[in-house]
């Protein structure tokens, strides 16, 4: 995901960014992160001074009155931030830790799942209804979690179920969880294995060999079981790389090569997660078709477009709604017929001239119905309440915020025009009265987007990830209309962006020219951009760094992008 650009700030400055985590994965990301730039110093930025408030926040002071010129101009030094960058870069990042704190997934699960008088109920906010399950009618409760915020959401889902144990429903719990490596506590390890609850590592978003064995180990266990087992799933964003389980005759290296195709041809994760759910066991309802005659309950935390339930982690507990000639379409649409393995071209041949038979498909619908009565699925979370406590944070911060939306999706270097356009367009409101009469917001405004773009690579594509890009393009057009008081952050609510340790960008109007200064112009962010290298570029910046790192947050529902103008 992406890194963001900070402006050298004292530890009392950054202490502020530490106090909007409240996940222990972010508090100690977040504590690295103050650490690391606590040293950067630049005598030719004014200090800001920070005085506590009664909240966990900090208000600014300026240390003087400035000029309306001063303030929105840098006037000796143009690729140095201006007095109002540098709150506004704070400001950004406030508000994009208070988007991921608003969806810690224990909260989510706590907020969904309670125990009252032996009976476990499941609330499924679409309806507004609860589900009832009598733990007396259970022997064991199998709990089964993948995906990023796995280790998150299998710890709270049971410690929730311990404590609704009494003397007349000791039922017994265990369960495996799959997450990414680095995504969990070795406090989250020790506690879910005093539940007897096994915790793997696996990569992502390329499968690795653990994912292939973990995911048959775990499918094996729920082949297992029988109706006197309750099964609570608990699955999050990266559940399709981490959950795989290929159908023969395929192996790792069909589903490493078909992942690597899949994320470098710009396809978005909704079209992934179909041919995904036609080569794989477990997807597409296969997991639940696994368990049965064991009913499941699931709870999913979304990192998809539209929250569609047979789509995030490839829908292992929903069945499956696409067809494989739809299937089919996409290798066509992408020109995957001579990128992806042809053992996997057989399969979804085959299976789109068999769907033809209307017997075939009569057979299947009445084989679903009969697995699927018996499970319940529910969404706890999603990027839209990542984008509304954004918005909240952004007004208390004296902002006056506007949601563009959540299902924001398009090429990154597209999306990132877009933001900037739109910002120069709300800017020029102070100086263009015609632009007055109908605008956007008044300023000062926090413009707030959700969702998850695409960057369609290239044999030569160096290294980053979608936010990155995001924070370089539109970097890239702030310089180019000499755009100041404009601060962008892009970022992955998971804290990862692409292949990369940064979680996204954030950048200003001289964010370009002080990377290009401190590489001795030796790397020119055009070229950056052309080469889909934005981590280098930005990795070369030290002080007032581009890249925000906070390390695995312990969640997932997509990306953030903040944009404030003064």
């Amino acid at each position: 995901m992406m890194k963001a650009s900070l402006t050298p700030m004292k530890k009392s400055s950054l202490a502020l960014f530490a106090a909007a985590a409240s996940h222990v994965f972010l508090q100690n990301s977040v504590t690295a992160f103050t650490n690391r730039y606590a040293s950067s110093r630049n005598s030719s930025i004014p200090q800001i001074r920070l005085q506590p408030s009664n909240g966990h926040h900090a208000n600014v002071v300026p240390p003087q009155k400035t000029s309306a010129l001063s303030a929105l101009y840098s006037t000796t030094n143009p690729h140095h931030q201006t007095e109002l960058e540098i709150e506004m870069t704070r400001h950004a990042l406030d508000i994009t830790m208070s988007a991921i704190a608003a969806v810690d997934p224990s909260k989510a699960i706590q907020s969904h799942l309670h125990i009252k008088d032996s009976k476990i109920r499941l609330l499924d906010r679409s309806t507004g209804e609860y589900h009832f399950y009598d733990l007396a009618k259970y022997e064991s409760i199998f709990i089964s979690a993948f995906g990023k915020a796995a280790s998150s959401m299998a710890l709270a889902t049971a410690q929730i179920l311990v404590s609704g144990q009494t003397k007349d429903t000791t039922t017994c719990i265990r369960g495996i969880v799959i997450t990414k490596d680095d995504h969990a506590s070795q406090n989250q390890i020790d506690e879910l294995a005093s539940h007897n609850i096994k915790l793997y590592f696996a990569a992502h978003p390329i499968p690795d060999e653990r994912s292939i064995a973990y995911s048959k180990d775990l499918l094996a266990e729920l082949d297992s079981l029988d109706e006197k087992t309750l099964v609570v799933n608990c699955i999050s964003g990266g559940g399709s790389a981490l959950f795989c389980a290929p159908n023969e005759p395929l192996d790792l290296l069909h589903m490493s090569t078909l992942n690597q195709s899949l994320l470098a041809c710009g396809m978005p994760i909704t079209d992934m997660n179909v041919l995904r759910k036609k080569v794989e066991l477990g997807k597409g309802g296969g997991l639940v078709e696994v368990a049965y005659p064991a009913k499941c309950i699931t709870m999913v935390l979304s990192d998809v477009i539209g929250d569609p339930l047979d789509l995030i982690a490839s829908g292992p507990s929903v069945k499956d709604s696409s067809t494989w000639s739809e299937a089919w379409d996409l290798v066509d649409r992408y020109g995957l017929s001579d990128k992806i393995p042809t053992e996997i071209l057989d399969i979804l041949k085959e299976g789109r001239d068999n769907e033809v038979t209307k017997h075939h498909e009569l057979t299947m619908q009445s084989n679903a119905k009969s697995v699927f009565d018996d499970s319940k699925t529910v969404l706890v979370g999603n990027n839209a309440l990542a984008v509304t406590a954004a918005a909240t944070e952004a007004k208390r911060l004296g902002y006056n915020p506007v949601v563009l939306g959540t299902t924001i999706e398009g090429e990154a270097f597209d999306i990132a025009n877009m933001y900037a356009s739109i910002a120069q367009e709300i800017q020029l409101q102070r100086t263009n009265p015609a632009l007055s009469i109908f605008p956007l917001a008044q300023l000062p405004v926090a413009l707030i987007a959700g969702g998850e773009t695409t960057v369609t690579l290239t044999e030569n594509s160096g290294k980053g990830g979608r936010n990155q890009e995001i924070g370089l393009a539109a970097g890239l057009k702030l310089r180019a209309c000499n755009l100041r008081n404009i601060v962008i952050a892009s970022v992955g609510t998971d804290g990862t962006d692409g292949p990369t340790d940064a979680a996204g960008a954030i950048v200003d109007g001289g964010t370009i020219d002080r990377v290009e200064l401190s590489n001795n112009y030796t790397f020119k962010g055009e070229d950056a951009l052309r080469k889909h290298d934005a981590y280098t570029f930005f990795d070369t910046l030290t002080e007032n760094a581009a890249l925000v790192k906070t390390g695995a947050t312990g969640t997932n529902v997509a990306d953030v992008c903040v944009i404030l103008i003064k």
